[in-house]
């Protein structure tokens, strides 16, 4: 599909629609040293809430908006002093108002275009300081999350998500 200002509003729309409740998966993180970590995760989109578990040195950390707490390990540490949603890289696919590409101050990145492919759409994100810089965000329309953000510097990656209808709570 070509791109156009409406496939990007639906990639736009698919991900702000989510309506789930919980969501449990398994996230595949690459930073820009280019090691990996994977983490389970169980998030809670509604609530504000999150908790991950990096698989490999057993780190938990959480947070919940509610309380406005962010724990690592066993430390609290009261998150209303934050300028912004504590979201852990893991997580931030679900919650996408979190992920730095709406051209804001703060994001390296804005939305140029949107490719559609069967159930999925790929929004093509473009660096604010260099143009060459690519990024891309898959966006499964069927069951209304981002699977994938993937540029030069951070990669994340779903690989293990139950299979829901988007208004399965």
């Amino acid at each position: 599909m070509e791109s156009t200002p409406a496939s990007v509003a639906d990639a736009l729309l698919a991900l702000l629609d989510n309506k789930r409740a919980w969501v449990k998966g398994t996230a595949l993180c690459m930073g820009t040293d280019q090691a990996t970590s994977r983490y389970e995760f169980e998030v809670w989109p509604r609530r504000g809430a999150w908790s991950t578990r990096n698989i490999e040195t057993d780190e938990l950390r959480s947070y919940d908006a509610s309380a406005q707490t962010l724990r690592t390990g066993e430390i609290d540490t009261f998150a209303a002093t934050y300028p912004i949603f504590p979201a852990h890289e893991s997580v931030k696919l679900l919650f996408p108002l979190e992920l730095p590409i709406w051209g804001r101050t703060r994001d390296d990145y804005r939305p140029v275009s949107a490719d559609a492919e069967k159930d999925r759409l790929i929004l093509i994100c473009r660096h604010k300081h260099d143009a060459a810089v690519i990024g891309t965000l898959t966006v499964d329309t069927l069951h209304g999350h981002a699977t994938d953000w993937i540029s030069p510097l951070t990669t994340v990656r779903y690989t293990d998500l139950p299979v829901q209808t988007r208004d399965n709570s």
